[in-house]
């Protein structure tokens, strides 16, 4: 199964949070939620599919599932108005390093790929909370 950004995901992230809602169209958001202004989903693929790549397939679709779910709450909250969202671009920079770090370090059995998935979810769930808003 191929996991991608999902606009249905993108469009309860945006009607659960009103101030935002406010100060930005939510067709100006699902544009920057979906990557089709900005780079950043398109970037997230290409990392997703490097980072599978010679793994097992059982643990490449579990490993897959879970990359593109933290994709899609991460884009969720960025492709928000600047002034309300819960981060700017440093943190999905430094996501994209980590990811990259922990495949290059990966034994083969995605452990160390499961364990940056661990650590950057608590991260990104910690910074959404922060703002009051629900994990979706």
């Amino acid at each position: 199964m191929r996991c991608r950004v999902s606009e249905e995901y993108f469009k309860e992230v945006y009607r659960a949070d009103p101030v935002n809602a406010r100060k930005q169209p939510e067709a100006v958001y699902l544009d920057y939620a979906l990557g089709r202004r900005g780079l950043a989903a398109e970037k997230w693929n290409g990392l997703v599919a490097t980072t599978l790549k010679g793994l097992p397939r059982d643990i490449s679709r579990l490993l897959n599932a879970r990359l593109w779910k933290l994709a899609n709450r991460a884009l969720g909250e960025w492709a928000k108005d600047n002034s309300v969202r819960a981060f700017d671009e440093k943190p999905l920079r430094t996501w994209a390093e980590k990811l990259e770090k922990a495949r290059a370090q990966d034994p083969g059995d995605g452990s160390k790929i499961t364990s940056f998935l661990d650590e950057a979810d608590s991260e990104l769930s910690a910074l959404i909370q922060k703002r009051g808003l629900p994990l979706l």
